[in-house]
């Protein structure tokens, strides 16, 4: 794996990044919410790709999952909802596990977008969906002052499997909205269907 210099920096975070130069810095998040499945076995069969030298992997790219705790106990969160912590807000919560984790997630991207300050920043920010919906597979935009996105990442969006893209019409504190406004990262919360248990072989169950 000489190709590859790999860094896992605390419970949940593993960074790779191939020893050739890059223009994008990526983030690719699972288990913000620890019960949505689909992500976390998307991502391990993508990181287990590029251990065995079946994907190459270009450039340098972030792994996170988000609430290790909720996903060992298969719930949505511990004490509370990670996804509305982000921007500094876990600052004026009380202190609880999600908070303690929405700063160390906040710590680990300051950290990887300063070492990879790159012309292009990418964040999917991966969910499936608990509620119903007549769109399955779809992607959120978060609020920017002009809600344009490239063709680039349009293309992208599509080629996950999202149908439609929501653009937000005001500020908040999700993850993707959180590397949007500070790192001015090409950032989308991408909901990939519903939740099914993990590992799950028929996903009509």
């Amino acid at each position: 794996m000489s190709k590859y210099l790999i860094l896992l920096h605390n419970t949940g975070f593993l960074e790779i990044v191939p020893k050739e130069s890059a223009d994008t810095a990526i983030i690719i998040s699972t288990a913000i919410h620890g019960n949505e499945t689909a992500p976390i076995e998307i991502c391990d069969e993508v990181i287990s790709e590029v251990l065995t030298q079946k994907l190459e992997l270009k450039y340098p790219t972030l792994f996170i999952l988000g609430n290790p705790r909720a996903m060992n106990i298969a719930k949505r969160f511990v004490d509370y909802n990670l996804n509305r912590l982000f921007v500094g807000t876990h600052k004026r919560i009380e202190p609880c596990y999600e908070t303690k984790r929405a700063s160390e997630i906040e710590s680990v991207v300051e950290d990887f977008y300063q070492r990879h300050d790159l012309s292009k920043k990418w964040h999917y920010d991966l969910h499936t969906a608990i509620k119903p919906s007549q769109i399955e597979k779809f992607a959120i935009s978060p609020y920017s002052p002009t809600n344009i996105e490239s063709n680039e990442q349009l293309n992208m969006m599509e080629s996950l499997g999202a149908e439609a893209i929501l653009f937000s019409k005001s500020e908040s504190t999700t993850f993707s909205y959180h590397t949007k406004s500070l790192y001015g990262a090409h950032s989308f919360t991408v909901e990939l269907g519903k939740v099914h248990p993990i590992w799950n072989e028929n996903p009509s169950e």
